[in-house]
């Protein structure tokens, strides 16, 4: 992943943001000034990510957690 200024090398998300299960496939991430519909290769992996999302796990660490084939997608999401 090529780093940009814009993607943490920590990344945490927001207090108050939450994940709510549309179905398999599908959820929303919910904080306090939106909700966004997230759907993909990734999304059924994104609960277990989110919980180490805490400004202290590298990104680099977070994307070896990931298949190859979803790291385009949460690279997108971050």
């Amino acid at each position: 992943m090529a780093q940009s200024a814009k993607t943490p090398i920590h990344p945490c998300l927001q207090p108050g943001t939450e994940l709510v299960d549309v179905d398999s496939n599908t959820i929303l991430l919910r904080s306090f000034s939106r909700t966004i519909m997230l759907s993909g290769e990734f999304v059924q992996m994104l609960p277990d990510l989110i919980k180490q999302m805490d400004g202290r796990t590298p990104l680099e660490v977070l994307l070896s957690r990931i298949p190859e084939i979803a790291r385009t997608e949460f690279e997108r999401f971050l």
